[in-house]
């Protein structure tokens, strides 16, 4: 093969890998929108601001959505869900036995389905909208259509043989007219599952049956405190209206508590029951109660008819508070007796006459609490330095067990919060490990601490108790990776871990494979490069496997052969190893330059530095727990007061002891105030993300478990990435085959240079600058799939009025005999459909006036209410409708009215209203003229005996508490009078109660519930609760422990707590004269720090005349005081503020700063002025902080006319990458001024590179590869050459010439006019901006130092260079002007040279072709 071939091929993949980065920034161009103004637009139908870009989108957006077309002109529902689109109006049913036909108009704000009457048994026939044929499908089980948006008239018919007893109708329902038989409409009869009844069903029931009475008993038994019997009595009655009497119905021994029955009853002192019947079915129900330790319950002997011979018993058990075992009844199947659906889920039982039901009690109380179950979720950060760590733990589950939570040995606890409030981190004693106060229940516990110092092991755990799982995450500074991890239960992301098995099997093919053609020496080096390269991101990887494979074919095929087949074969194995040799090397330089950079910088080896100290585009973590104001010291109202918003509404009991048995000797009582109880502020986190491991652990994890880590610091990374990428090119030499020695390294670089060599170094030139060239980013879509989903969610949101947009201010009621009216005055902030009433409960309305206008269409929701669709602003809604023969009528009010007046009440007693006005969920009419009774008087009910609970809370923070509430679990229709004692000590605050010797006399008036009241109690060491023995009491207590007590013991376990969830308290539930002993002590403060300064930012901005400096702190606290900071000598302090709120300067020029601080976190602002003006070398003086803090982060901020050299700091900050590329132009002139093909020497080429380090990297590739182009012409042998190809050849030339020197000039007024480029990266940092962030650090901040030089220093040397570029651009013209006129600029076409004449045997043979 000729020596030009392999010029040709070079030139070719120049001109690909120049062509490469055109095509893509031209495809970045067409990517990218172009730029355009925003203009705001407007929905008018939602009031929100759309931008005009966006507006096309919105009928696509909303069509994507769940409903797929746009429904916000539709109201919405009650609850704010859902919209309404579809109004039916007034459907009119005329039927009769034969079929029927039904007309109703819709009223849709936008296309929806519509509901029809029918089901799929009875299908409507012959349906039309507006005249049209509808098409009907079945939908749900309903016939359906669906309509478009507007106002439609459906109509339709019905078939059928015999008219059915009820016709399914649509439960959208809210107004209908019945004609049956073509007689006049009737009252229509509707159930709650919108089924029209049509035939009576006392049609089919006979009269004059007789006096007839069916009974049927069940008993369900409730197993508190006392037990509890609700006598469950279902009466069947015909026949005449009667007295009877039933029972005894009480259980022996039973206390009676309630009678509820909807006919007049009265409830004899002997347990007999007397009820006014009439026909019907009835419910009654007798509530009572068995006062102590029951372990038998009989049924009465001296029952007789109409008493059922069996009672069916239902048991609930509360094994909570006690487990037992019943025995001496037979057990029954649910599903086989006519028990309520609730009792059914109970063991049932059959009681006949004297039948026994017998207690044996297993046990009482949470003796044997199960184990706690915590898990643990940490968060690690290693320091920079490696010297330590900085943990934040959360501990999460729920505790059964434990009190409190101590640290193990080698956990320096820091700060605690649980349920995000800060607690106090204290010791039991000198010897125990610290630990915090914690409560049973749901726990939320996040602790900041600080690991020891010892960086290969890290505690699994940290705590002192067993935990089911833990997981840590450890977040690894810049530089910095885990080789391996032990002790784990997970594959955590190391060195060893990333190796899989197809890893291991290729390096160690390529090595066996390098040691049998070079020998075990190169074979173990490849080994050991490959090992250490082949997991770096960017690494050369299977291009070696093409080298290993060409350099074995080459070995099988001779140098010479007489063979055309081998020599062509060889020839071919000979490019496949070329062409490889230059994949290695397009992959390889890349990779190391990466590899050098991230090696010396590591900060740059991620796109981005996450920290707090606002880097754009940084994802930022979880902030650090403020305190607030008042959560300096613990005080009363912070530690006595419920640990969560919730625990009300959870605990919807009411606590209260009963009585206290006093001691024989007052105890001793308990410290109120301890000095040392400060609230710790902890070490401080570090809030940096970079690179994460996980590491995970199952259950249980003990104190002892931990990980052992090998570390990879970042000085011994860079250690093995300069022996890699020695070991690379060593590799990479050979098996490239080249033979390193003097005289056959200059033999292959001359037959290279002949072979076209110098264009294929320009390829590795072009490859390099590609690597070193920021890579553009492409446009992102618009608009992107988030924003169209932030639209969606934006257009779709619900107003902010919810779940308050509508409210009932005024209901007026107005009865009649026969005739019922409502006038409702209702508020609506938006368009809804609200609520009104249930009006299948017991009336409907016929007429329907909304603002002065009967209202044609209403609708009814899934649970039957009625619903009228409102617009926003004040509306008048009149309902009217007319009343049955009914006695009761309920109106349950889906809205709570803020006041009802009744305006007539003719022949009705309104119940339900209070008499200020304000009315109950459910308003009651009751018909005063009587159903037929024989002319007796109702009974009534004498007053039953009392059962109250009597609920004590002891809330036992700083200040001891007790909250009482005493509540009736009896009938309330009576009053009640009893006396509650108090607690020894006990002083009760709550006004107008009536306290007599040590007790407080309750009185509860009929219809009074409950009564409260709070009390203080004197802080003691011990403390007892004894159970009153009142059967008319039954007791309940609770404990409020604040954490800065401790519950050393307590004699009587609490009742199981019921399910997971949130914090409870313990909770007692005793029998009468049983008692509870308390003892309580308070733990010790551990001494720790009040103030962490959570974050530091200097800001330094430097001048020809001083430096103006702005440090803001955000300091955190426990308690108020001074914080002190010193200034640098001769500091001028000229700003001073906390919290955005400026404060007066010091009155002298002293560098003493003083600060006031308050609870809380606050946020510090000092400025100051130091005449220290910007030099060449630039040190900024720091303050002393007085204490170390962490997230320091250090901003210098320089002027515009600076020339930045050199910077230097600690921890992650700025690199000027120039100085890579400065070394690397010097090795690449280095290699260029060795090359005899132009006349450059190597600082030629060193000080163009330099020059041309601003321009672009095509623009250095145009003017090299022109260089080469001339002596390319030089060289060339223009005899051989057709005229055509010299003079295209001579074209190209001149075409390059001037656009090389077009970019000469583009670069030298570049140079000229612009600015330095030193390629300074890292944490956000530029030419004039430059961040350092340093983890932990203090009380003086970390030393920098910057080299800097004026601009027109940069300017005089680019001036110099643009004067130099001009004397030797002279002489490269003049010697390319002598390569190119040779031997001539341009050739002519040569003239075809005219044949000789021939005269000699011309006529022979013209005689012959005659012849």
């Amino acid at each position: 093969m000729s020596g030009s071939s392999p010029g040709r091929f070079a030139v070719w993949v120049v001109l690909l890998l120049f062509v490469l980065p055109l095509a893509r920034a031209e495809a970045q161009a067409l990517l990218q929108p172009a730029e355009s103004t925003t203009r705001s637009g407007s929905d008018e139908r939602i009031g929100i601001s759309i931008p005009d870009a966006l507006e096309p989108w919105v009928p696509w957006v909303l069509e994507q959505g769940p409903n797929g077309r746009d429904r916000r002109a539709c109201p919405l529902d009650a609850r704010g869900v859902s919209r309404l689109c579809a109004w039916p109006g007034l459907l009119q049913l005329e039927l009769d036995a034969r079929g029927g036909r039904f007309e109703q108009v819709w009223e849709l704000k936008a296309e929806d389905w519509v509901s029809l009457p029918g089901d799929v048994d009875l299908w409507p026939q012959d349906v039309r909208a507006d005249a049209e044929p509808l098409p009907v499908t079945a939908r749900d089980g309903r016939p359906s259509a669906r309509l478009p948006a507007g106002r439609h008239r459906l109509t339709g018919r019905f078939q059928w043989r015999e008219r059915p007893e009820s016709l399914p109708l649509p439960p959208e329902t809210g107004l209908l007219t019945l004609a049956l038989d073509g007689r006049a409409p009737i009252s229509p009869r509707l159930d709650r599952d919108a089924r029209l009844w049509l035939r009576d069903p006392g049609q089919t029931r006979a009269d004059g049956e007789g006096d007839r009475l069916r009974l049927e008993v069940y008993r369900r038994l409730d197993d508190d405190l006392p037990l509890r019997v609700l006598t469950r009595l279902e009466l069947e009655v015909s026949g005449r209206a009667r007295e009877i009497r039933l029972g005894p119905v009480l259980l022996p021994d039973g206390i009676p508590a309630n009678v509820v029955s909807p006919l007049p009853t009265r409830l004899e002192p002997d347990g007999t029951l007397r009820v006014q019947v009439r026909p019907g079915r009835w419910v009654l129900e007798v509530a009572s109660h068995h006062p102590g330790a029951v372990t038998r319950l009989s049924r009465p002997t001296d029952l007789t008819a109409p008493w059922p011979e069996r009672e069916v018993w239902a048991f609930a058990a509360q094994p909570e508070r006690r487990r037992v075992e019943l025995s001496g009844l037979e057990r029954l199947d649910p599903s086989q007796t006519g028990l309520p659906g609730d009792w059914a889920r109970l063991p049932v039982y059959a009681a006949g006459p004297g039948a026994v039901l017998t207690f044996t009690e297993q046990g009482r109380g949470d003796t044997d609490p199960e184990p706690d179950r915590l898990r643990l979720a940490r968060e690690i950060w290693l320091d920079f330095d490696g010297q330590g760590y900085s943990a934040r733990d959360r501990l999460n589950g729920d505790l059964t067990r434990s009190w409190r939570l101590e640290a193990a040995p080698g956990l320096d606890l820091g700060q605690a919060r649980v349920d995000d409030e800060p607690v106090l981190i204290t010791r039991l004693n000198a010897e125990s490990p610290p630990g915090v106060e914690v409560r049973r229940g749901r726990l939320d516990l996040v602790a900041d601490s600080r690991l020891d110092a010892k960086s290969d092991w890290i505690p699994a755990s940290g705590w002192s108790l067993a935990l089911d799982g833990a997981t840590s995450r450890l977040h690894l500074p810049p530089g910095w990776d885990l080789v391996a991890v032990s002790g784990v239960d997970n594959r955590p992301d190391t060195w060893l871990a990333r190796w899989t098995l197809l890893d291991l099997f290729l390096v160690l093919i390529l090595a066996l494979g390098v040691g049998r053609l070079w020998g075990l020496g190169w074979g173990a080096l490849a080994l050991v490069t490959l090992a250490l390269i082949w997991l770096e991101p960017g690494a050369p990887r299977l291009v070696w496997l093409h080298l290993l494979a060409a350099a074995a074919l080459l070995r099988l095929l001779p140098d010479q052969s007489e063979s055309h087949g081998l020599a062509r074969w060889r020839t071919v194995v000979l490019w496949y190893r070329r062409l490889a040799v230059l994949v290695l090397l397009a992959i390889s330089l890349p990779f190391l330059v990466s590899e050098v950079r991230s090696g010396l910088y590591p900060q740059l080896a991620q796109p981005y530095w996450s920290s707090g100290g606002g880097v754009v585009g940084a994802r930022m973590p979880a902030p650090t727990p403020s305190f607030a104001f008042d959560e300096a010291l613990p005080d009363a109202a912070t530690l006595s007061a419920p640990a969560e918003p919730g625990m009300a509404r959870r605990e919807s009991k009411v606590y209260a002891p009963s009585s206290l048995a006093r001691p024989a000797a007052p105890p001793p009582p308990l410290e109120r105030l301890d000095p040392k109880a400060l609230v710790q502020t902890g070490p401080g986190i570090p809030d940096w993300q970079w690179r994460q491991v996980d590491l995970s652990w199952t259950g249980p994890v003990g104190p002892s478990d931990g990980a052992r880590l090998w570390w990879l610091t970042p000085g011994w990374r860079l250690i093995l990435v300069i022996i890699g990428g020695l070991l690379l090119v060593a590799l990479g030499l050979r098996l490239s085959d080249l033979n390193l020695s003097g005289a056959n390294l200059k033999r292959r670089w001359q037959a290279g240079f002949r072979a076209g060599t110098p264009l294929s170094l320009l390829a590795l030139v072009l490859i390099l600058g590609m690597t070193l060239t920021p890579r553009p980013t492409l446009a992102a879509d618009f608009p992107s799939p988030a924003l169209l989903d932030e639209l969606r969610t934006r257009l779709l949101a619900p107003p902010e009025c919810l779940p308050e947009c509508l409210t009932l201010s005024s209901l007026a009621l107005s009865a009649e005999p026969e005739r019922l009216t409502l006038d409702l005055t209702l508020d609506a902030a938006t368009a809804m459909a609200a609520e009104i009433l249930d009006a299948r409960s017991g009336w409907s309305p016929s007429s329907v006036v909304l603002d002065g206008v009967v209202l044609e269409r209403l609708r009814r929701d899934s649970d039957g209410r009625l619903l009228v669709p409102l617009d926003p602003g004040r509306h008048r809604l009149q309902l009217t409708g007319a009343l049955g023969a009914e006695t009761r009528i309920d109106l349950p009010l889906a809205l709570d009215p803020r006041r009802v007046e009744v305006v007539a009440a003719d022949g009705w007693r309104i119940e339900g209203i209070r008499t200020d006005g304000r009315p109950g969920r459910q308003i009651q009419l009751i018909r005063l003229a009587g159903a037929d009774s024989g002319g007796e008087r109702p009974l009534t009910q004498d007053a039953l005996p009392p059962l109250l609970l009597i609920e004590r809370r002891l809330e036992f923070g700083l200040d001891w508490r007790v909250e009482t509430r005493v509540s009736r679990l009896s009938a309330p229709d009576f009053p009640a009078l009893v006396p509650v004692p108090l607690l020894p000590g006990e002083s009760v605050q709550t006004a107008a109660l009536q306290v007599e010797a040590g007790q407080v006399r309750v009185a509860l008036a009929p219809g009074q519930t409950e009564l409260r009241w709070t009390s203080s109690l004197k802080p003691v060491a011990e403390l007892a609760l004894t159970a009153s023995t009142d059967p008319r009491l039954t007791e309940s207590w609770w404990l409020d422990l604040s954490p800065i007590w401790h519950l050393d013991s307590m004699d009587l376990a609490p009742i199981h707590h019921r399910g997971q969830g949130e914090r409870w308290l313990p909770h007692w539930r005793p029998l009468p004269g049983e008692s509870l002993r308390l003892r309580i002590s308070r733990p010790e403060g551990v001494p720790g720090p009040t103030l962490t300064l959570d974050r530091v930012d200097v800001q330094v901005e430097p001048g020809r005349r001083g430096t103006d400096t702005t440090l803001t702190i955000t300091a955190r606290s426990t308690q108020g005081g001074v914080y002190q900071l010193q200034l640098p000598e001769g500091a001028e302090t000229r700003t001073l503020s906390v919290d955005g709120r400026t404060l007066p300067l010091p009155s002298d020029r002293t560098t003493q700063v003083e600060l006031p601080l308050v609870p809380g976190t606050q946020e510090m602002r000092i400025g100051w002025r130091l005449d220290a003006p910007l030099t060449a070398s630039f040190s900024p003086a720091s303050p002393d902080l007085g204490q170390t803090a962490v997230n320091l982060t250090q901003r210098l901020r320089l002027p515009d006319d600076r020339w930045v050299l050199f910077a230097w700091g600690p921890g992650i900050g700025p690199a000027v990458l120039f100085w890579g590329l400065f070394v690397v132009l010097a090795g690449v002139a280095l290699v260029l001024g060795r090359l005899h093909l132009t006349p450059l020497r190597w600082y030629d080429w060193l000080l163009l590179g330099l020059g041309l380090a601003l321009s672009e990297v095509w623009v250095a590739l145009l003017i090299g590869g022109w260089l080469f182009a001339l002596g390319w012409r030089q060289r060339l042998k223009t005899a051989s050459l057709v005229w055509w190809r010299f003079n295209l050849a001579q074209f190209g030339l001149v075409l390059l010439t001037l656009l090389a020197l077009s970019a000469l000039i583009g670069a030298v007024q570049q140079g000229l006019l612009g600015h330095p480029e030193m390629w300074i990266r890292g944490h956000g940092s530029s030419a004039t901006l430059l961040n350092w962030y340093q983890d932990r650090g203090g009380p003086r901040l970390p030393e920098l130092w910057v080299v800097s030089v004026p601009l027109w220093v940069y300017r005089a040397l680019m001036l110099v260079w643009a004067l130099w570029l001009a004397v030797r651009l002279l002489d490269w013209l003049r010697w390319g002007w002598q390569g190119f006129a040779r031997p001539s600029p341009w050739l002519d076409r040569p003239k075809p040279e005219p044949e000789p004449l021939r005269l000699d045997g011309y006529d022979q043979d013209n005689a012959a072709g005659r012849g």
